[in-house]
This record gives structure tokens, C-alpha cells and sequence, in this order.
């Protein structure tokens, strides 16, 4: 059997110096400390907001240069992206229709008011514009622009029972002549398989349902037991949704097509809407 050798193992203290030392970094310390220190103000759809320092630090990569004893300080435009489409989303909603009720009479009411789109324009440019002025540290103030949607009016008709769906804000209201009885949170028709917009009436309800067809990549899906189904046109109804999260409810749209709400709604809904009850559905 071999013998290993063992020998001690001695440790000795040295001292380095840093590639970069404190003094030599003073000068780029001052020039981080005055960009991060300017003010950076955006007119967002007439509201102003100001970036904090720390927001502007993000933006900013510093990376050291060993043989000149420095750094280098750039900015990451895609950084300054994130940002502007962080504070975009507040801003960002889709027109809401106004639905307008015509009653026996001949008059008319307003059910729901309208409000006016707004979407944000060239946040790239606008990245890429800050990008290239941050490192002035003279501060940069400037338009985040802005285009707006008008709203469309729905018309309609002021039945004893109704119910209206709106797939672009994901709300579905039931109504009682002119009387709004219950709004709820939708999850319909996902883009690439939209739900069926126009004027139809329930005409078959099931209490609960197995439901199979095709996804849009040409698969197939299988739901047992969707509950209290209410069809309104061909194979589209509103109906109980069990698999898709609280969270999708008024915020996206994921079905097949179909009307997808919470159980305990679609549970009033069956109960309430009888078969002959117009469904208004519209973007």
C-alpha cells in the first residue's frame, strides 16, 4: 500500500492594491451623483410624472475600465423601455361604448356613459431619446405622446329582462327595463377565437354541461361539467368558468368564445334569464 507524504501547509499575508482605487474614482462618483440628482418630468395624458433617483439608477451600467483606472457609465435604453411602459399602463384604456336604451314611448336613456380611448405613442423613440440625453445631467422634460379613441354608441333596446356584454372592458350588466339589477366580470372570447358580437336571445339553458371542440392551433380540449350553460347563438353561451383564475375575470379575455363568468354568477344569471332573453353583446 503507497504512503501518501504530507507537508505543512503555510499561509502568507499580502497586500494587493485595487485595480481602481477611491481617489480615481471621484471624478466618475460626481458625474453618477449629478445624473441620477437631474430631474427627468413626463407629460403623461396631461398628468406629470416625475423618475426618483433610484428609477434613474436603474438605467444606468457602470462597468470598470482596469487599464485607464476608471469606469464607464452607459445607459441601458431598454431600462428607460420599462419604465415608460410601466407608467404608460396607468394611463392606457380602451374606449368604453355608450349604451343608449330606446323605451316604448320613443325616448331614450342613457345607460352607461361613454369614455374616450387613449393609447401611448412612440415609447421606443422616446426610450432611446432619454437614453442618449441622461448622461448630459442636464435634466429632461418632455411629452409622452398620446392618441385618442372615440367612443362608440350602442343602441338598445329597454326590455323587461337584458343583459349587454362589452368584451372590451370585460363586463357583462343585467338589466330590468332601464334598471341595471347586477353587473359582473367577463372572461370572453380570447383574440384568436372572439366571441360573436350582435343582437340574440337565449334559447337553451342546461344546468351543467361536459363541453369539447377545437382550440385555435387545431387541437381539441375537453371541460367536464361547465355549469348553468345559457346558449345564445349557436354553439355561444354564457356559462360558469371553474379552471380560469378570479384574476381573469375583467381582465382578459381566454374562452373558446363563449361568455365565461364566476359560478356564483353564472348561477343568478340561470336563474334570472329566462329562455327569450335578449343578449346584446358588443366591443
Amino acid at each position: 500500500m503507497a504512503h501518501l507524504q504530507t507537508a505543512p501547509l503555510r499561509l502568507s499575508l499580502q497586500t494587493t492594491k485595487p485595480a481602481i482605487n477611491t481617489e480615481q474614482l471621484a471624478s466618475a462618483k460626481q458625474k453618477l451623483t449629478q445624473i441620477l440628482n437631474q430631474k427627468i418630468s413626463l407629460q403623461v395624458d396631461g398628468q406629470n410624472v416625475t423618475a426618483h433617483p433610484a428609477d434613474i439608477g436603474s438605467w444606468v451600467e457602470i462597468t470598470p475600465v482596469a487599464k485607464s483606472h476608471t469606469v464607464d457609465i452607459t445607459v441601458n435604453s431598454g431600462k428607460v423601455l420599462e419604465y415608460i411602459n410601466h407608467i404608460a399602463e396607468a394611463h392606457i384604456q380602451p374606449p368604453r361604448s355608450q349604451l343608449v336604451a330606446s323605451q316604448a314611448d320613443g325616448s331614450t336613456t342613457v345607460l352607461v356613459a361613454g369614455h374616450n380611448g387613449v393609447d401611448i405613442l412612440h415609447k421606443d423613440e422616446l426610450a432611446a431619446k432619454i437614453a442618449s440625453q441622461l448622461l448630459e445631467a442636464k435634466g429632461i422634460r418632455t411629452d409622452v405622446a398620446a392618441t385618442y379613441t372615440p367612443f362608440k354608441t350602442i343602441s338598445a333596446h329597454a326590455y323587461p329582462k337584458w343583459i349587454e356584454v362589452n368584451t372590451t372592458t370585460k363586463h357583462m350588466y343585467a338589466f330590468e327595463n332601464t334598471a341595471q339589477v347586477r353587473e359582473i366580470l367577463v372572461s370572453a372570447g380570447a383574440p384568436a377565437t372572439p366571441t360573436v358580437t350582435g343582437e340574440f336571445a337565449i334559447y337553451s339553458k342546461l344546468r351543467q354541461q361536459d363541453m369539447t371542440g377545437a382550440n385555435a392551433d387545431g387541437s381539441r380540449y375537453f371541460q367536464p361539467n361547465v355549469p348553468y350553460v345559457n346558449y345564445f347563438y349557436r354553439d355561444y353561451a354564457i356559462h360558469g368558468n371553474y379552471w380560469r383564475p378570479k384574476s381573469y375575470f375583467g381582465n382578459i379575455n381566454s374562452s373558446h368564445g363563449c361568455v365565461g363568468i364566476q359560478d356564483a354568477d353564472a348561477e343568478w344569471i340561470y336563474n334570472w334569464a329566462p329562455v327569450g332573453t335578449p343578449v346584446l353583446v358588443h366591443k
